[in-house]
């Protein structure tokens, strides 16, 4: 059988995926039916036995085998985790990784075992963050540690964020993949065993090393970068650095990938065997040196991924058989996929092997189909086909695509060989003008010179990627916010690039047949001297535009993929009151227009970076047409100032600001940022309104001028209304606002005659956090809401929501949902039908 190993990891992975779906283990075992049914097919047609039918079969169970393994540990953790919350625990385990941040030093222990008044029990890895402030004691103890040693920490277990609104990160995903299920911050460690492991202490001593000598001969600027590409290290990375390659489809860059190891594994390897070393001597030491950087760099998918590809490129040289990508590919994700399932939805997995997958397995067939025989042609081709099958994971984790990033990457990928040279060497000939200023051989302050000298090349290339990168922004309709696509519209954007490989692989086999029979007809015509040179001329001719049919067929299919990946248009209203921790933001949102009311936390300190912009960009939001405050504490607004002091491609329209702060100081900043982003401003009173469609806004209450300075008392109480729903924003109004708005609803309902109702109010936004000083009784008594949402962040300081709240709620019968329990809660309506979920 051709690449057994690809039906394998093929099957391995159907496995996994089988076990997620929602329809359970049924499609495993339609596999397994159909893959015996074919076998004894082919048995009875006497076609002998085909090695697929076993293999197939045999690794979709062991792929559901191992999923299901994973959720079983996924759900002893979290058992765990509840049992162990709030205890004070001792915890022992060997140290794996030292990592150091501006405030914590943080240790990777494996073989964890945890200690609760005497009870001991096993644990997977954990990450224990030592603060610099608290290490009483125990400096002397941190200055002797070693990988592989064991040690003892004291402290509270926690698991780590699980996102709560749409589009955010997923950390406990995120390291649960990698193994660790846990973190603890403690005040210091102890060291209860002195045995460590030499080789791998070196590797980190070694890194250590190299990063001290990077900051020697680096400029500040540059010094985040190197130690990225040469290092896999990025707490010196600058954030505004890694925005800008992100944005330009250039931030794989910034990641020891594929691409680092194997320059590195390569050019040992050939420089060995022009040295004389014959094949095993050298592959065996290029490996060795490869997986040691691999781990060095931290040992991440994509880098595990190619160290297992290049050992087997090795030992194919070695034992002179021919390599094959794919079947190694296939061995490295079965190896990654056995240690860790979750590996499978990662991004960084997910680019890394689709990208060697599309180089395999499509450039080939295209590369034929189009006849692309010139370097320039294939490279296009290379760079198309890899951005082909990325488009969709970059699209889905990222929200947003570079449009130029493809003619980008073929300029600064031919230069990061010379950057990661430029840093190797920058590191080998800072630390021999080290050695030899420590020896006195060379004058002090000329130590580092020839480091510096060697990485001047690097610096300038990597000035370079900035200028482009800039220039690229500025180029209209550089990066596209397309949202996050459903996963059918994946699978039919994946449908359509299988159809046009299809059919080029189908014409290759018959185009393949005819020059075949052509061979043969031309053959004999020239046994009997027949000239051919108007046939090849015609041939010729027919061939130039069948090249640019099948060209044409490849652009449309492009354009056809982007817009399937397009996220869905909004129907209908939708309301989105978003958990940002102690704080409030809710989305209003239809299919032309979107509204942005508050926008801030006072706990969640990078609330815009992590929570605001990837909600917005994941919902496909570009423009924001109004942004509302409904008074300006900072867990109102901070969210709001990332948004207009960021470069996050976010619009901001209209910003509206309650009429009583117009001289308070809180505001000024706002004010500031919106005219130096050629934002309109807009200060709103009692009675004013904003009209999109069938979405109405209309400001109830506003507070009373002169009678408080405190900020809450002049919170913007807003009613939007969507046909026959009706939802009520109230930001912190007190219980006095409340009874003052009603004592004016009251007055003119008796002016009228008689009471006037809330139209369809539906949902009231619960007035500062769940406060015991708002949401009062006879307040709750007149709105009469369908469900309260309570914002609010676990743990607050404030006990929020107050226990009296919650109590007169029930007292009404009014169902309540809380961000902190539930995330964020979204309503749907079409103007009748409302759901909540």
């Amino acid at each position: 059988m051709k690449r057994p190993l690809i039906c394998a990891a093929g099957g391995f992975v159907l496995g996994e995926v089988c076990v997620l779906l929602p329809v359970g283990w049924f499609p495993g075992i339609l596999v397994l039916m159909t893959a015996g049914v074919c076998y004894l097919w082919r048995k009875g047609k006497g076609r002998g036995r085909s090695w697929l039918w076993w293999i197939l079969p045999l690794f979709l169970m062991l792929g559901m085998g191992r999923m299901l393994g994973d959720q079983k540990q996924t759900a002893w953790r979290d058992q765990v985790l509840e049992r162990m919350e709030g205890k004070n625990l001792e915890l022992e385990g060997d140290v794996a990784s030292i990592g150091y941040g501006e405030r914590s030093m943080s240790l990777k222990l494996r073989n964890v075992v945890l200690r609760d008044r005497g009870e001991i029990s096993e644990y997977p890895s954990v990450l224990v963050y030592v603060d610099y402030g608290t290490r009483q004691g125990g400096q002397g103890e941190i200055s002797q540690l070693r990988i592989g040693m064991r040690v003892l920490a004291r402290g509270e277990l926690e698991g780590f964020k699980r996102p709560g609104n749409p589009g955010e990160f997923d950390y406990g995903a995120y390291y649960h993949a990698l193994g660790i299920e846990g973190r603890m911050y403690s005040g210091n460690i102890k060291i209860v065993c002195q045995e460590y492991s030499p080789y791998l202490d070196g590797i980190y001593r070694l890194k250590e090393g190299a990063g001290k000598i990077l900051k020697g001969v680096c400029s500040q600027e540059d010094l985040g970068v190197f130690q990225a590409v040469v290092l896999g290290e990025k707490q010196e990375l600058s954030g505004e650095i890694q925005k800008l390659y992100q944005k330009n489809g250039i931030a794989h860059l910034l990641a020891v990938s594929g691409l680092h190891v194997s320059l590195i594994g390569m050019g040992i390897y050939s420089l060995l065997r022009k040295a004389g070393l014959g094949f095993g001597k050298a592959g065996m030491t290029a490996a060795v040196v490869t997986i040691s950087y691999g781990i060095l760099t931290g040992g991440s998918a994509s880098v595990v991924r190619a160290v297992v590809m290049l050992c087997l490129q090795l030992l194919a040289a070695r034992m002179g058989r021919t390599y094959d990508m794919l079947s190694a590919m296939a061995v490295a994700a079965l190896l990654l996929l056995a240690q860790s399932p979750s590996y499978l939805f990662q991004s960084g997995f997910q680019l890394s092997f689709g990208a060697v997958l599309a180089i395999g397995s499509i450039l080939p067939v295209l590369i034929h189909w189009l006849e692309a025989k010139s370097r320039w042609e294939k490279t296009l081709l290379l760079n198309g086909v890899i951005q082909m099958v990325t488009c969709p994971v970059i699209v889905y984790h990222y929200f947003e695509y570079p449009v130029y990033g493809m003619a980008l990457n073929l300029v600064v990928i031919p230069l990061l060989g010379y950057v990661l040279l430029s840093g190797l060497a920058g590191i080998g000939l800072g630390a021999a003008g080290g050695w030899l200023g420590a020896a006195g051989i060379l004058p002090e302050g000329t130590a580092l010179w020839a480091g510096e000298m060697a990485i001047g090349t690097g610096h300038y290339i990597l000035a370079l990627y900035q200028r482009l990168c800039t220039g690229f922004l500025k180029v209209p309709g550089a990066v596209q916010i397309v949202g996050r696509p459903r996963l059918w519209q994946i699978g039919v954007y994946g449908g359509v690039w299988l159809l046009i490989v299809a059919a080029a692989w189908k014409s290759q086999e018959k185009g393949s047949a005819v020059k075949e029979s052509k061979g043969e007809r031309d053959r004999g015509r020239e046994s009997k001297g027949e000239g051919s040179s108007r046939c090849g001329k015609h041939g010729e001719r027919n061939s130039g535009k069948g090249k640019i049919w099948r060209m044409s067929v490849l652009l449309a299919g492009m354009a056809v993929g982007w817009i399937l990946l397009k996220a869905p248009s909004q129907e209908g209203f939708k309301a989105v009151f978003l958990d940002v921790g102690q704080g409030d933001g809710i989305c209003l949102r239809t299919e032309e227009t979107v509204i942005l009311v508050d926008c801030g936390s006072s706990d969640e300190k990078r609330l815009g970076e992590q929570v605001v912009e990837p909600f917005l960009k994941s919902q496909g939001i570009s423009q924001i047409d109004y942004a509302i405050v409904s008074h300006g504490d900072k867990d109102h607004i901070s969210g709001l100032s990332y948004l207009l002091e960021s470069s996050c491609g976010i619009r901001i329209k209209h910003l509206v600001l309650p009429w009583l702060g117009k001289e308070d100081q809180a505001y000024k900043g706002l004010v500031e940022l919106a005219k130096e982003m050629g934002v309109n401003l807009h200060w709103m009173k009692e009675g004013d309104s904003i009209r999109e469609g069938e979405l109405e806004l209309q400001c109830l209450y506003a507070g009373q001028e002169g009678r408080s300075q405190d900020r809450n008392e002049h919170s913007l109480f807003i009613q939007a209304g969507y046909g026959e729903t009706g939802i009520l924003l109230t930001g912190d109004m007190s219980e006095e606002g409340e009874m003052e708005w009603l004592r004016q609803e009251k007055k003119r309902s008796r002016a009228k005659g008689s009471r006037t109702e809330k139209a369809g109010v539906q949902i009231l936004k619960a007035a500062h956090h769940g406060s015991a000083y708002s949401s009062c009784e006879e307040f709750l008594k007149y709105i009469d809401p369908d469900c309260v949402v309570i914002s609010c962040g676990q743990g607050n300081r404030y006990g929020h929501p107050s226990p009296e709240t919650v109590k007169r709620l029930e007292e009404q019968g009014i169902q309540y949902l809380v961000t902190m329990e539930h995330g964020a809660v979204t309503v749907e309506t079409d103007g009748r039908k409302v759901t909540i979920r």
